[in-house]
């Protein structure tokens, strides 16, 4: 289930990170081109940093003269203990110690710091993904897909991004007003700052691992990704999804995507049970399935919610 979860965690799938950012695509844009080089360069980019990782890992464990798994296990042991000891060793230490630091920095900014795009204007998919056949995905409903309403929309970073795109798209009237959006961000921030103080204390660290293997990683990402495929697959109609792509490119996605999409995805996204390896006292597991569930029990609430009142059949 790691495993797994690393890949979707790495390629920022189930996330919302791709689904937000493009939709600040043009309708035409060739999503398959991109989808390929996202996994190119990302592949491509795993590949060079595991080269750095290991070198330096083997590295120590040939200086300490023990196998390379015991050397440090994932997580920030990895990059505060173990990188930092191998840096120490190589020529000029101070300056190559500057480099990672301030790499790292600058990974985190890369979260967390705003950066502004004026002038993008978001499809609105929705009148054509409501049609049931492909006639209804061409003709006057391709106006929607030209994007009739531009709003000021500002891309930050991918998580404040997806949760803003989110809102403003449940509450247009209310959050495209001035200085909306700006007050969502700095509540949201203000908020999830004051839930990680706790993280800078002297336990900080067992609960940082508690809150990354149950709340943002493992089962919830692979749950997310189980949802969404059943939700492209069997719930909108991979059908229907080819006839939105057809219309939007001009290519038709094959047979071999309708079958990823109903059944090999989601059987290979299916959670399985695995443990960390750490040992915590069952208030702490208990704690850590409650993070888990709070995480992903939005959706089937908003699912039902949403065929609840919506009028027709459950088949409609």
């Amino acid at each position: 289930m790691e495993a797994c979860a690393q890949v979707l965690f790495s390629y920022g799938v189930a996330s919302g990170t791709h689904i937000t950012l493009s939709s600040y695509n043009k309708v035409t844009n060739n999503c398959y081109r991109d989808s390929v080089w996202l996994c190119v360069l990302n592949s491509c980019t795993s590949l060079v940093s595991g080269f750095a990782v290991f070198s330096c890992l083997g590295f120590m464990a040939e200086k300490q003269g023990i196998p390379i798994e015991k050397v440090v296990t994932s997580g920030p042991g990895l990059a505060f203990i173990a990188f930092p000891q191998a840096v120490a060793m190589m020529p000029v230490p101070q300056l190559w110690a500057a480099c990672f630091f301030i790499m790292l920095i600058l990974l985190g900014l890369d979260t967390v710091v705003r950066y502004t795009t004026n002038g993008d204007s978001r499809g609105n998919l929705r009148g054509n993904l409501r049609g049931n056949s492909r006639g209804d995905l061409r003709g006057d409903s391709r106006g929607d897909l030209k994007g009739d309403s531009r709003g000021d929309l500002r891309g930050n970073s991918r998580g404040l991004e997806t949760l803003t795109s989110s809102m403003i798209d449940m509450f247009p009237g209310q959050m495209r007003r001035p200085w909306r959006r700006e007050i969502l961000l700095v509540v949201f921030s203000s908020f999830t700052f004051l839930l990680q103080i706790t993280l800078t204390t002297q336990g900080g660290v067992y609960q940082f691992e508690l809150i990354d293997y149950y709340g943002a990683n493992g089962i919830c990402v692979l749950f997310v990704s189980l949802v969404q495929c059943v939700a492209v697959g069997w719930a909108f109609g991979a059908e229907r999804i080819c006839d939105a792509l057809e219309d939007m490119t001009g290519q038709r996605p094959g047979v071999f995507y309708t079958v990823c999409w109903r059944y090999v995805t989601p059987l290979i996204c299916t959670p399985l049970k695995t443990s960390d390896g750490s040992v915590y006292p069952n208030w702490a597991y208990n704690l850590g399935w409650a993070i888990a569930i709070s995480s992903v029990v939005t959706i089937p609430i908003w699912a039902v919610s949403k065929i609840y009142f919506t009028e027709g059949s459950f088949r409609q």
